[in-house]
């Protein structure tokens, strides 16, 4: 490890350096998520904080005032953009959001006229949007199938979302409801108790939190205690960088957390099957 960092430091161009590797909490759960957990100062809350980091890994993490219930589930395909057809990252020619105007879908493109695919928070607008016009039917399929799918514009071959995309989305938007219901449970915490849910990562940057809601991806709460914070790894090492205990704040935070392995608890299954459906996504309590 010590010839690792001499070698970094040598290109990054900034040997007078003190680099710190800040160790993952647990599989599939790296520093980036503890970054952000600093950044938002989660266990200063006096009330219970959800935040959620979506991407490949969507790692949840829920503050009851006392003790930090910390899990991962697989998102990677409909929130990354590698498991749908047209997917991209939030990139140039991405549709980041979709809105219905005259009866005719109108796409946000970044940085271009013409659309070259989907980042994940376009297609969950044109997911709402589909089951809000009775496109697409509860179960995921759509009303009317057809072979080569649907498209947003007829005129342009990258707006078109097939049945396997729609199941992409269905089966992570199930995994991380059903890990947010977990937490909850084990926590013995209601959705109503939440004062806070932080949706970070760069999916939270232009996410629509009612079409997010109508989907069943985050759950139907006040949209005012949901919080958007794109780049909350970023934030979370700056303020490392910059608080002078930062070290300590590190190492408190880490005693308070207890990792949930979702796969020890049944229930969690069940909980995945139910989340399935594009249904809002209501608590137990």
């Amino acid at each position: 490890l010590a010839d690792d960092l001499q070698l970094w430091k040598q290109t990054w161009r900034i040997p007078n350096a003190e680099i710190d590797i800040q160790a993952p909490l647990a599989g599939f759960m790296g520093s980036d998520i503890l970054a952000g957990l600093i950044a938002i100062d989660i266990n200063q809350h006096s009330k219970p904080v959800m935040l959620a980091d979506f991407g490949t890994n969507t790692e949840i993490a829920l503050w009851d005032g006392k003790q930090l219930w910390l899990t991962s589930v697989p998102g990677g395909p409909a929130f990354e953009g590698v498991g749908l057809q047209h997917g991209l990252s939030a990139d140039i020619g991405a549709i980041r959001a979709v809105s219905i105007k005259n009866d005719h879908f109108v796409l946000d493109i970044i940085g271009e006229e013409s659309a070259k695919g989907f980042c994940a928070s376009g297609f969950v607008d044109a997911i709402a949007l589909l089951r809000l016009d009775e496109e697409i039917k509860l179960s995921g399929r759509f009303a009317n199938p057809n072979p080569e799918g649907f498209y947003l514009d007829k005129g342009n071959p990258c707006t078109i979302i097939k049945s396997k995309d729609i199941d992409a989305f269905q089966r992570a938007k199930a995994a991380t409801a059903a890990a947010m219901q977990q937490l909850l449970a084990l926590a013995d915490i209601s959705m109503l108790d939440l004062s806070e849910l932080w949706v970070c990562g760069a999916f939270g940057q232009h996410l629509n939190l009612h079409n997010a809601q109508l989907t069943g991806l985050l759950p139907s709460m006040d949209c005012s205690r949901i919080k958007l914070f794109g780049n909350s790894a970023l934030s979370g090492c700056e303020k490392m960088l910059l608080v002078p205990d930062s070290k300590e704040i590190n190492q408190q935070l880490r005693n308070k957390i207890q990792v949930i392995n979702l796969s020890h608890y049944p229930d969690y299954d069940d909980c995945f099957i139910n989340h399935l459906r594009l249904i809002p996504f209501v608590g137990d309590k």
